[in-house]
Order: structure tokens, then sequence, then C-alpha cells
């Protein structure tokens, strides 16, 4: 989708922090964030 609005700028933060939780290993949020940012991106370049 985000590759459909060329100019488009958008935050990411709300993106970036859900699923994200205080309950988590440093090894879970850390997966967590890295699958978010490769989401993230992977919309943008399609």
């Amino acid at each position: 989708m985000l590759s459909e609005n060329t100019g488009v700028i958008a935050s990411f933060s709300r993106a970036l922090a859900e699923g994200l939780t205080a309950q988590q290993s440093d090894a879970e949020f850390d997966a967590m964030l890295d699958s978010t940012i490769q989401s993230i991106y992977d919309a943008s370049v399609k």
C-alpha cells in the first residue's frame, strides 16, 4: 500500500510500538521490532 502512494510521508511510531511489551525478554523485544521494521520496509518497496 505504501508504495502505491508516492510522495506520502507517514509516521511509523504506532506501527513500531505495536506488539511490544515491557514483559518481553530482550530477545523477544528485538525479534518483534526486527519483524515490524521488515514489514514496514517490505510494504514501502513493493
